[in-house]
């Protein structure tokens, strides 16, 4: 899948882009190597990869939405990094202080 067509199912149809093997594959591997860096819990693991596939459409899609610029950016990459950040926020939503 091109860029162009990448950036166009962002806005047309997101659900499509996001389930589609590229993207899953990406959600999984920055969720894991996030977990493997901060956390050492499989538990916690599995429940930080749930809790962002569960914030893709209502929390992530809308900031990519907004914030992603194809002049300066490639979306995959882009995906990546706040699929990262939402990690960082999810631990510590779900981590006691």
């Amino acid at each position: 899948m091109n860029e162009d067509t990448q950036y166009r199912l962002l806005f047309d149809d997101p659900v499509r882009l996001f389930e589609s093997n590229k993207y899953k594959k990406v959600l999984k591997s920055t969720v894991k190597k996030f977990a493997d860096q901060k956390l050492q819990d499989e538990v916690l693991s599995q429940e930080l990869l749930q809790q962002c596939q569960q914030s893709l459409y209502t929390e992530v899609l809308p900031q990519i939405q907004q914030h992603f610029k194809p002049d300066y950016n490639l979306l995959l990459p882009f995906f990546q990094r706040m699929i990262y950040a939402q990690c960082v926020y999810l631990v510590e939503r779900l981590t006691p202080h």
